[in-house]
């Protein structure tokens, strides 16, 4: 059973319809009492970090995620702002601190140039390792974007993938069981659902 989460700041319906497309059973959690039957967890995500951890933390779903990842090692994909939440902190709105099991921290994209914020559009980015994430996916991959805040990983050991727009920062990571992309597969077309199939085959 695949578990997505639901902590009030994400397009439940995009991820759910994908996960159901590729023809996987899904459940929608927004209490941590259902965590216990979960094989995999996707984190999706849109808007603000540091809300997004008060309605974790109000939820009762911060400890139940980071157990969840950091003890019962279940697969976990983390999407956009679910990706971002996995780091150790983030500087938007003031600051956070994150999930802390990544190392790195997260920051906001500047404008340079012709290049504007939010970074919203089909980018390609650039493959850094191989990874089953990737299996059966074009070299230079193209995938849909929605953010003003990056991640950037201490050391790139975790980095798999990087798109270089105003700055070079991630947008593909692994660490053990822990995936997560800052792009949108259920939004990428016939590349992320590959994406995405491949995580749900794990």
């Amino acid at each position: 059973m695949i578990g997505i989460i639901d902590y009030g700041l994400s397009n439940i319906s995009s991820i759910t319809n994908a996960v159901l497309k590729l023809n996987y059973k899904c459940e929608v959690i927004n209490n941590q009492k259902k965590f216990d039957k979960l094989d995999k967890i996707i984190l999706p995500g849109v808007g603000s970090f540091p809300k997004a951890i008060e309605n974790l933390k109000k939820q009762n779903l911060f400890d139940s995620l980071k157990n969840f990842i950091t003890n019962e090692k279940k697969p976990f994909l983390g999407i956009c702002l679910g990706m971002q939440l996995l780091f150790e902190y983030s500087a938007e709105d003031g600051g956070s601190e994150g999930l802390n099991v990544l190392s790195g921290t997260v920051k906001q994209l500047i404008p340079n140039g012709n290049l504007k914020v939010p970074n919203i559009g089909w980018r390609e980015v650039e493959i850094c390792k191989k990874n089953i994430l990737l299996n059966g996916i074009d070299d230079k991959p193209i995938f849909y974007f929605v953010h003003k805040y990056a991640c950037y990983s201490a050391g790139k050991k975790n980095t798999v993938a990087e798109l270089n727009y105003v700055n070079k920062f991630d947008c593909i990571v692994e660490k053990d069981n822990i995936f997560a992309t800052q792009f949108h597969p259920e939004k990428s077309q016939k590349t992320g659902l590959q994406l995405l199939s491949n995580f749900l085959k794990i």
